[in-house]
């Protein structure tokens, strides 16, 4: 026969007032003595899945003894019990716990094994590869808009200049007018400095 074995706990005030637990005895400095602890009869399992579980087993049974098929289990349970498995916040927790440098590949890979396990997926919206795409996307529109404001001189003429896109800016002195539209621009070394008239 195998008794459970129990560790002493002590509870020990010291000087300051603190209450200390341990399982060594209180020292010369404190007041305190050995206290008894209670079994831990508190079922820590996961109470809602074994109620679920038993309610589909009395559905179940009810269905055989009126003769008709065993009902399959509804996806809607299906997914919850997935949902809320050790498994499924493992791989949420994986997927979220990323490097620095990690691609939107990779992540996108990730999420998209623990929408797998878990039966349904915790990131709706874009996927981080369509969010990196539309980043490039307005970062690349947002130089040409900066190389447009701030255009690189490569040759002159008597009558006005070309930037690096060949674009024709008319005007002297350091004053020029882009061709087209008319956007006014300023020219400091081989840079022009455009904005609105």
């Amino acid at each position: 026969m195998v008794v459970p074995a129990h560790a002493q706990t002590h509870k020990c005030q010291g000087p300051n007032g603190r209450i200390i637990y341990s399982d060594a005895p209180c020292a010369s400095n404190q007041t305190g003595s050995e206290i008894r602890l209670r079994e831990n009869t508190i079922d820590t399992r996961k109470d809602w899945e074994r109620n679920e579980r038993y309610l589909q087993q009395r559905q179940q049974e009810e269905a055989e003894k009126a003769g008709g098929a065993r009902p399959l289990p509804s996806p809607e349970y299906a997914n919850q019990d997935r949902a809320q498995s050790p498994e499924c916040a493992a791989a949420i927790r994986s997927a979220n716990t990323q490097p620095s440098n990690a691609s939107p590949q990779k992540i996108d890979a990730d999420r998209g094994s623990a929408r797998q396990v878990c039966g349904f997926d915790p990131w709706p919206g874009p996927s981080m590869t369509q969010i990196d795409t539309e980043n490039r996307r307005s970062r690349a529109l947002e130089a040409a808009a900066q190389a447009r404001m701030n255009p690189i001189i490569t040759s002159c003429d008597a009558g006005g200049c070309w930037d690096t896109n060949g674009i024709r800016y008319n005007g002297t002195n350091g004053r020029y007018f882009r061709a087209g539209d008319d956007t006014f621009c300023t020219r400091v070394g081989k840079t022009l400095n455009c904005g609105a008239r």
